[in-house]
């Protein structure tokens, strides 16, 4: 069974609809180019557990022994790149809200150009599931959809509930 689409939330299903990632930033960020140094940690929190963090290059989840190596292709970079301006993440406020709920938290570091900043979010807030929160959420759909390409993802287990043990020891 391909794990793709098991993050555990019903959330998930109404976020990764077919969308091309081409279409998911809110503004044109095409004249715009990711530094060399281009990275991103992922941290989605709680039970459903994923941890993206390309600065190492590694991915893991419930349900993985270990992190698994992942590399980001030209076009992958790209579209986190042009999602990532169109949020206009640099601005952002470091913290978004935590929710009540752990699997509906996450946490994005992003370096470029030198330049590192980290937001910590969660779907629950009235602010994120508003027109404000929508290159937000267009970011965190590029993710799935970049993260459910990516052969080393689909070689792991499938991600399951993964309440019971909680997120892995090992990042």
């Amino acid at each position: 069974m391909s794990n793709t689409g098991m993050r555990g939330t019903v959330l998930y299903w109404s976020l990764c609809l077919a969308i091309p990632v081409s279409a998911l930033t809110a503004q044109s960020t095409r004249h715009l180019q990711p530094a060399s140094d281009f990275a991103i940690r992922f941290d989605h929190k709680g039970c459903h557990y994923e941890y993206l963090d390309t600065f190492k290059g590694t991915y893991s989840h419930v349900g993985a022994a270990r992190p698994v190596p992942i590399t980001l292709t030209e076009q992958e970079r790209r579209a986190l790149f042009d999602a990532i301006q169109a949020t206009d993440f640099f601005n952002q406020p470091t913290e978004r809200g935590v929710g009540s709920e752990p699997a509906d938290n996450y946490e994005l570091e992003v370096r470029n150009a030198g330049k590192r900043h980290s937001v910590r979010w969660t779907i629950e807030s009235s602010w994120y599931q508003s027109e404000a929160g929508r290159p937000l959420q267009n970011l965190l759909k590029a993710i799935f959809l970049v993260l459910d390409k990516q052969p080393a993802v689909l070689s792991l287990p499938a991600r399951g509930d993964g309440c019971a043990s909680g997120p892995p020891a090992i990042r």
